[in-house]
């Protein structure tokens, strides 16, 4: 069978047996990422059941299956990614930017430690193996797959895929650390003073003192993939103001969030009340 295995270095999938032991695994796992420090496996993406070695217990103790994705952490600062620190990489840890304490919403915690995959079954015409076994064409795809989501009618990919997409892959690097992920610059739209070819700006301008042009690409994802209201009263009387009035109000939505099964890593949003602050009329 196949298991992915997820480290700061990217994922790679390795073949084993459901019979293996974990000392075996291990080794295996060590040979594919090259590791020359100490590490260890996690079952679960919180790291909190740990791969323990053993020749005698095997990948089944640990309800390791086709298709599953462990998690592999360094023990030493040698393989770990350089945390970013104003420009200038640094190996100390308590370099790592640190962010205020904020309280994470449920359905947040449920996404996060969801594999994500989607499933698929075996292909009559293409896969030329057994039933328990795996290829090209029915392995499980990744939340963020493009065809997928156009097959599906879904113009957005939801948050947490994004993330997963961020963060996935074979160049793999942990947000906030240095890798694939660009700072920011400070860009100017100012027209620069000064110019002696032309009359002063609005009269005249020309390439040297107009700014560069810029191109707004549209966001990937959407944070809420679906919005219900709880009943059709909520909408209806917050609408019948503006029916009678023709004035616009603001309402603050009040409800919960839970996982949207029709999105891969989705949110769906369950309005239960709308709240009219004070406003001009």
């Amino acid at each position: 069978m196949l298991v992915a295995v997820q480290s700061p270095e990217g994922t790679k999938r390795i073949e084993c047996k459901s019979s293996e032991s974990i000392n075996s695994f291990l080794r295996k796992v060590q040979s594919a990422f090259d590791v020359k420090a100490d590490f260890t496996l996690y079952r679960e993406r919180n790291r909190k059941v740990p791969l323990l070695s053993s020749d005698r217990k095997q990948l089944t103790h640990y309800g390791i299956q086709q298709g599953d994705t462990l998690y592999l952490s360094f023990q030493s600062n040698e393989n770990k990614p350089v945390p970013m620190e104003t420009g200038t990489p640094s190996k100390r840890e308590s370099d790592v930017p640190t962010f205020p304490n904020t309280l994470e919403d449920k359905v947040d915690t449920y996404l996060f430690k969801q594999n994500g995959t989607i499933h698929r079954d075996r292909d009559p015409k293409l896969c030329q193996h057994g039933p328990k076994g795996k290829c090209v064409h029915c392995i499980p795809m990744e939340p963020y797959n493009e065809a997928y989501l156009q097959e599906q009618n879904i113009k957005h990919m939801s948050f947490h895929s994004y993330l997963r997409k961020l963060t996935g892959g074979i160049d793999k690097i942990y947000i906030y650390y240095r890798g694939k992920f660009a700072a920011l610059e400070n860009i100017s739209c100012k027209i620069k003073d000064g110019c002696k070819e032309h009359l002063p700006w609005p009269q005249g301008i020309c390439t040297k003192c107009q700014p560069s042009a810029l191109t707004l690409n549209r966001q990937p994802y959407r944070h809420v993939d679906n919005v219900v209201f709880e009943n059709p009263f909520l909408v209806e009387r917050f609408l019948n103001y503006w029916r009678c009035t023709g004035h616009q109000r603001i309402g603050i939505l009040y409800g919960f969030y839970e996982p949207h099964k029709d999105v891969p890593l989705g949110i769906k949003a369950t309005v239960t009340a709308i709240y009219e602050p004070p406003q001009v009329r």
